[in-house]
Parts: C-alpha cells; structure tokens; sequence
C-alpha cells in the first residue's frame, strides 16, 4: 500500500458533473442476450489515428462513471459498400455497464470537442466485435457495444460514458480502484491528453492516484485534474512526482489504472 499511493494528491469539495449525474440514475440496461442483426454494417477501417483527448472518472457511493472523449480526424474511416459506418468499443471499464450513452461531436480548429450540438449515437450490445465494425477502444474478443455513426469524412469526436458499480477495499484504508481501457490491441497506443477525476451523488474523495498499467506499462503516477477543486499549481493540476499522459512511454496494451481514496 505504500508504494500503491506513494504520490498521493489529497483533495476534497468536487463538483459533480450533472450529465455524468444523469447517467448514474439512468436505469440498468439488460445484458446482451445476443447480438442482433442491427449489429451489422458495411465493412469499416480505421485509417488513421485516434486521441484519447479525455479521460474522467466520477465516483460515487458503491459505483463510477467512466467518460472517453476520442477525436477522430478527416478521412479517419473508410466504408466498403452502402449503409452507415460502424465502431466497436469494448466495455470502457473493468465491468459490465449498468448504463451507456454515446454521442458525437463537432470538432473545432484546434481540434477539441466541441461541447454543444453532441448527437447520440444508436449502441447496440455484443458479445464480440462483429467483423464489418472497425476496432477502436479494447480487446476484440471482449463483450462490448457497437456505435453507429453517419457516413461523413470531416473531423469529428465521440464521448462514451458508462456508469459501473464498484467494489470498496475497507482495509487498512477505504479504496476504491478504476481501470479504463485505452487503445486498440496490437495497433498502437492511443495519445492520451487529459485524466479528471470528480465526485457525483455525494461521493467523498480523498486522494488519487493514476497510471498506465498492464505488461510493459510506464509505472510513473500521472497528473490528474481534479474538478471542481482549485489547483494549487500554475500548470493546471501537476502534483510533485507526476508526470503529464502524454510523457509516459507507452504500450499498445496498456490501460489506465486510477486508485481512489474515498
């Protein structure tokens, strides 16, 4: 435990994020009983890179919300045939959604999402990536959704969220630890840009710490940005000890590893 939380940024009086709120009460999808014929599409290729612009994480009382804003450039997507581009992402955290929402966004000229005018996406629920959707976020043998997207080749950007329930570690110290997927296995580590941590539905936050994990990972904490609480540094967030997402060397099969102490 102590090098678990050796750079350990105390903090306390977040503001909860009232979409993210939204998507905590939403209620409980079913899981997939099987992946159905909405599922399929024609044949899509993810051409070039994805950002990983945001990563956040809002905790509260026995669950999370896990939110991923991913900037797809012009020309990211190539559609063999007529019909709608699919995607796959694999379930974003450690477990099973109870609740998913995917919209999509403009982007503007500095390629940020752009926060108004976001559409929902159709999800449909699949045991495995289906062959015709193109990979973005995890493993492909793993359970996960499907997004259906319009047939456009300008910029634009996807915010996933998903509201999970967490298991407390009670001893010696209340834990509570979050993995987010990154990346697509075996293509190339997604840059990623910016880690947020917050609190809604009363949740309490003590501390923080985040890494890169998994085989190869780049063990180094990572700065996170703790919404709503005023940082303490001119740089926007850094601790002592961290170190900036996009300064970390990075796996094709890492993940993102945040310990909470609530």
């Amino acid at each position: 435990m102590k090098r678990l939380f050796s750079v350990l940024v105390p903090v306390v009086g977040l503001v909860a994020s009232s979409a993210l709120l939204r998507l905590v009460l939403a209620a409980p999808t079913k899981p997939p009983a099987k992946a159905g014929p909405d599922a399929a599409g024609p044949p899509t290729t993810l051409q070039t890179g994805v950002r990983v612009t945001r990563v956040r994480v809002d905790v509260s009382p026995g669950g999370a919300a896990i939110t991923h804003d991913l900037v797809f450039p012009k020309g990211a997507l190539t559609v063999t045939g007529a019909g709608d581009p699919t995607l796959f992402v694999a379930f974003t955290a450690q477990s099973r959604p109870l609740a998913v929402e995917a919209t999509r966004h403009a982007v503007d000229a500095n390629g940020k999402l752009v926060e108004t005018g976001g559409t929902k996406l159709e999800i449909v629920d699949v045991f495995v990536r289906p062959k015709s959707a193109a990979l973005v976020l995890g493993p492909p043998s793993q359970a996960g959704h499907v997004l259906r997207l319009p047939r456009d080749a300008a910029p634009f950007a996807i915010r996933v969220r998903s509201a999970i329930a967490t298991n407390e570690v009670k001893a010696p110290t209340p834990t509570v630890s979050i993995l987010a997927r990154l990346g697509v296995r075996g293509l190339g580590a997604m840059p990623v840009e910016a880690i947020e941590i917050g609190t809604v539905l009363g949740g309490t936050l003590r501390g923080a710490r985040a890494t890169f994990c998994g085989d190869g990972a780049d063990p180094r904490p990572l700065t996170v940005a703790f919404v709503g609480y005023p940082s303490a540094s001119a740089d926007g967030g850094s601790a002592a000890g961290t170190i900036a997402p996009s300064a970390a060397q990075r796996t094709s099969t890492d993940d993102l590893c945040i310990d909470l102490l609530i």
